[in-house]
């Protein structure tokens, strides 16, 4: 009896994840804050921004924003937001764009 080798299609090539994303990182308690039927405006209050680099991560632009509470409730919250130095570049391109714009463009009432 002859055996023929057998025939298999070849497994989906996955696309390959950078190691280190930029991502956000929000904090337990400020999920704890925020019911879960609405939304939550919080107030910016102040950021704090760091660079590093390392063989792991490559070149990143950290930024932490302190939130906090606005209405009724009280509390301060730290938000990260971890960026690829190129992608920290185009925010900050992008949110210059925009603050050019918005001081160009005339103002309307609100309501």
């Amino acid at each position: 009896m002859s055996r023929s080798p057998s025939v298999r299609k070849p497994k989906a090539l996955v696309p390959k994840r950078e190691p280190w994303p930029s991502t956000m990182v929000f904090p337990q308690n400020l999920r704890d804050a925020i019911p879960a039927s609405s939304a939550r405006a919080l107030e910016l209050h102040a950021f704090d921004l760091h660079v590093f680099n390392t063989n792991q991560t490559g070149p990143r632009v950290q930024a932490i924003l302190s939130v906090k509470e606005t209405g009724k409730l009280t509390g301060t919250f730290e938000v990260l937001l971890d960026l690829q130095a190129p992608a920290a570049r185009e925010l900050a391109k992008r949110l210059l764009d925009l603050a050019e714009q918005a001081e160009n463009t005339p103002s309307v009432p609100l309501f």
